[in-house]
């Protein structure tokens, strides 16, 4: 049985952390929560993190925190918040596979305030300099 729609609508703060969320999922809860700022999907299997995250922005762009560490976000992913988050002040994707590049444009396009890449071990100094 699902829970009805009425549910979400004022729903701030999504946490499902170590499970199974399916592509079609976040696209339910990106139409149904029209104020949730907050996405906590770290561990959390997902078979396309960047094509879930896609669907999911095209229709909820009031992200101001999100975490996916553990999962298999890419540049791409990173790449797709930047273009469509600009209030993103929360980035957790520790121990996550990406090239510097997504994270170079996602730290141009956001505010970021708060920021765990512990264990991406694509990330080096270099990037992180100036």
């Amino acid at each position: 049985r699902n829970l009805p729609e009425t549910c979400f609508q004022s729903l701030k703060t999504f946490k499902a952390l170590a499970g199974h969320i399916s592509v079609s999922t976040l696209r339910t809860l990106a139409k149904n929560c029209s104020q949730l700022s907050t996405l906590e999907i770290s561990s959390c299997h997902v078979s396309n993190m960047d094509s879930a995250l896609d669907g999911f922005l095209k229709f909820n762009r009031h992200f101001t925190s999100f975490s996916a560490s553990g999962s298999r976000i890419t540049e791409r992913g990173l790449g797709i918040l930047a273009i469509t988050s600009p209030k993103l002040s929360v980035l957790g994707v520790a121990d996550c596979h990406f090239a510097c590049s997504g994270l170079v444009k996602l730290a141009e396009a956001c505010d970021l305030q708060d920021l765990d890449i512990s264990d991406c071990v694509q990330v080096d100094d270099a990037c992180l300099r100036d």
